[in-house]
């Protein structure tokens, strides 16, 4: 499943997953959610993306030293620290919300990354839905938060895509 089609695609429905798609609306919700988001145990909270991407692609544990012997808690330190990468990776895009061109080529750079460590384009559709998951589990989005946190993974998911073809 796209960004697009997490219910989180653009007022038009469509979202091309570049940063033109973000209204200033869209990039004050991301604000404003990523805060609320960072209250309390950011790291437990964010764990549930990990927690729903093994509920729907158990073979996605393969690609991840921290989950190949089946520990995947917070009891497991590598497991926390991945999380903690990745919730610093949000960190960073929405702090540059509105300069996101800059950000690009460390998308891109990171996408390449991930290629070289064998993940699977089908797995970033399939990280948009769970990270979409971790989010609202945590601030009950309303639909426009959720249409915003769409769009800005379009372009996270976009420019990664490219590092990783």
């Amino acid at each position: 499943m796209s960004a697009d089609n997490m219910g989180c695609g653009s007022s038009s429905g469509v979202s091309t997953g570049m940063p033109a798609d973000l209204t200033e609306k869209d990039k004050e919700l991301v604000k404003s959610s990523w805060a609320k988001f960072n209250e309390g145990d950011v790291i437990a909270d964010g764990a549930h993306i990990y927690y729903k991407l093994f509920e729907k692609a158990p073979e996605a544990k393969e690609k991840f030293g921290f989950a190949k012997d089946g520990e995947v808690s917070l009891e497991n330190k590598q497991f926390k620290a991945h999380v903690r990468k990745v919730l610093d990776v949000f960190e960073s895009v929405v702090r540059e919300i509105d300069q996101l061109e800059g950000l690009l080529p460390v998308l891109n750079d990171l996408g390449a990354r991930h290629k070289s460590y064998g993940v699977p384009l089908k797995y970033y559709e399939i990280l948009g839905s769970c990270i979409m998951y971790a989010w609202d589990r945590k601030l009950k989005m309303d639909a426009d938060t959720k249409k915003a946190w769409g769009k800005l993974y379009g372009v996270v998911q976009t420019e990664m895509k490219k590092g990783n073809a």
